[in-house]
């Protein structure tokens, strides 16, 4: 399969690299509003939209997030995996914390004769989306 430019709507404008798209594809989904399109009402991806359709459904949520990924990195990157896992939290006490959780994604890719590792995790709770980081993997 021949991979896609990924093209942005700033001054970077086209993104060539595997690394450079995946970065990219993820930070627009995360940050991607559902409804702020009218010409593209109802197809666009977003990782907000999939908090809201699935509040209190760790599992649906990680399915949502998995499927928009694989869907969105298999436009522009070959060999993709997506792994998406929501874990609760554990609160100070030692109990798990169903109202906050950890949703962790795990992208794979190939770039070149090489497999790329981009893997991110957020913190999701009843106000919404919360800490990010990177996760860096070898």
């Amino acid at each position: 399969m021949a991979e896609n430019v990924y093209t942005t709507l700033d001054t970077v404008g086209f993104l060539t690299t595997p690394e450079s798209k995946a970065e990219r594809i993820l930070g627009d989904y995360i940050g991607t509003n559902f409804s702020q399109s009218v010409v593209f009402f109802g197809s666009l991806k977003s990782m907000i939209y999939a908090v809201k359709n699935n509040t209190n459904d760790m599992a649906g949520l990680s399915s949502q997030v998995s499927s928009d990924l694989t869907e969105l990195f298999g436009k522009y990157l070959s060999g993709v995996v997506v792994e998406v896992h929501a874990v609760p939290t554990v609160d100070p006490n030692g109990g798990v914390n169903d109202a906050v959780y950890e949703l962790q994604m795990d992208v794979q890719f190939s770039s070149g004769s090489n497999v790329v590792h981009l893997a991110k995790s957020i913190m999701v709770d009843n106000k919404g989306l919360g800490r990010l980081m990177t996760i860096e993997r070898r």
